[in-house]
């Protein structure tokens, strides 16, 4: 067992915890061991069980799960990941890279006062210049970060 307290803010918009995890079995192709993430209350009583795997998921390389915590906003709770084995053949479980991320409103905007309007004189004629070729504008890239992971 592996447990971690979390504090999750109120008033989120969206709470997340991302994880890496993979699996290495010697079990044949049949559900015999598992991995389960589960939230408690700080007392230990079992609020839900968000996530599982066990030994037919696929072996060998990392993946990524993304599970939703928003609807435990403002909670204090515990988060509590379990193996359970049946002893036979070897199951092992791997996690990595395990974040949560909340997500909260924008502040409200201050109302700023409206402007009245200002009386301006009225503009006086001028010639109209002849119009001229425009070049045509180079096209616009943005450039995003690129994270690379290894795994």
């Amino acid at each position: 067992r592996l447990s971690q307290s979390l504090l999750l803010p109120s008033g989120a918009i969206s709470i997340t915890l991302r994880l890496w995890w993979s699996l290495e079995s010697e079990e044949p192709p049949v559900p015999a061991d598992t991995l389960t993430l589960s939230v408690l209350q700080p007392g230990g009583a079992a609020l839900a069980e968000l996530w599982r795997i066990d030994n037919t998921a696929t072996q060998g390389f990392w993946d990524e799960a993304v599970i939703d915590l928003t609807p435990f906003a403002g909670q204090s709770l515990i988060l509590r990941f379990q193996a359970l084995s049946n002893d036979f053949d070897l199951t092992a479980f791997y996690l990595d890279d395990l974040s949560a991320t909340a997500c909260t409103a924008p502040p409200s905007p201050t109302p700023s006062p409206t402007p009245s309007p200002t009386p301006s004189p009225a503009p006086s004629p001028l010639p109209t210049p002849s119009p001229s070729p425009t070049p045509p504008l180079p096209p616009k890239v943005t450039l995003l970060p690129l994270i690379v992971r290894q795994r």
